[in-house]
């Protein structure tokens, strides 16, 4: 019996599957000499050996930005099904804020003015730092479109 061998070239926005055309989704793929099947643009192929060639529509690389920039807690994560880190960033921002709002409550009491108030300061501030640092560095990732979605396949880009 011979084995069927399927060689997968990834050519930028592209793939190539050295098989017979019959796999080949035909809206979203055109099938050439018989035995290659290029996928369009917007398409891919995922996972690499499926059954339907051409059928994985990729995610777009300026809404992700979008997502990520305007609300800036992990929303543009969450489209692309990076889940770790989208829910990991709103974890962290919702601990941010409420650092902030115990160090604002504890600012006002009277009480325990100086000694609580400080550490939830020092507290809130390091966790405000590390969450801009964060963004700024998603910002420059998702436009330069570093980022690939969860199933490891290239953002469509802009």
């Amino acid at each position: 019996m011979v084995k069927k061998i399927k060689i997968v070239i990834f050519l930028s926005f592209l793939i190539f599957s050295f098989e017979d055309c019959s796999k080949c989704e035909i809206k979203n793929g055109e099938c050439i000499d018989n035995n290659i099947c290029e996928c369009k643009e917007k398409y891919s192929t995922y996972p690499h050996d499926a059954e339907r060639l051409c059928s994985y529509k990729k995610k777009l690389q300026w809404i992700a930005f979008l997502l990520e920039a305007i609300p800036s807690f992990g929303i543009g994560h969450l489209y692309i099904k990076n889940y770790g880190f989208g829910i990991g960033k709103l974890i962290f921002w919702l601990i941010t804020w409420l650092l902030l709002i115990l160090m604002r409550y504890f600012s006002v009491q009277r009480e325990w003015k100086d000694e609580m108030a400080l550490k939830f300061g020092l507290l809130s501030s390091l966790f405000t730092t590390v969450l801009i640092i964060w963004y700024i560095t998603d910002l420059i990732l998702f436009g330069l479109n570093r980022y690939t979605d969860g199933n490891n396949i290239d953002l469509y880009p802009w």
